[in-house]
């Protein structure tokens, strides 16, 4: 598995860590149980670390069928999320541009405290 998931309790935030190489079916996985568990422990806030992942990039439609299925999950829609990585154009570039585009609510960030500042924001 290239991905774990824990939480913030404080905050009450989620993070996905993502590692190694990434398949969409992986992240598919992910989104799964991190739909559960949001929905168990009722935690509007994920950040999706992304810096240590190497993401496979696939087809278009691949991608669009993620994103559909990402943002009309009941669940997920009413969280924001922030991606966090090392670089302002990498490989999740085109999924995080697809989300926004379907008002999915989130962010992408370089940086650990400005993605903290973002998902505790009450005005975002």
């Amino acid at each position: 598995m290239s991905y774990s998931i824990t939480a913030d309790e404080e905050n009450h935030i989620i993070f996905v860590n993502y590692t190694n190489t990434v398949s969409i079916s992986e992240r598919e996985a992910a989104v799964s149980e991190l739909s559960t568990l949001c929905s168990d422990v009722d935690y509007k806030r994920i950040l999706v670390d992304l810096r240590e992942a190497r993401l496979i990039i696939n087809n278009p439609e691949e991608q669009d069928e993620f994103v559909t299925r990402l943002s009309l999950n009941p669940v997920l829609k009413k969280c924001k999320t922030v991606y966090l990585s090392t670089t302002t154009h990498d490989n999740n570039f085109f999924i995080e541009l697809l989300a926004r585009a379907r008002h999915f609510n989130c962010k992408h960030c370089t940086d650990m405290d400005v993605a903290y500042e973002w998902l505790l924001d009450k005005n975002e």
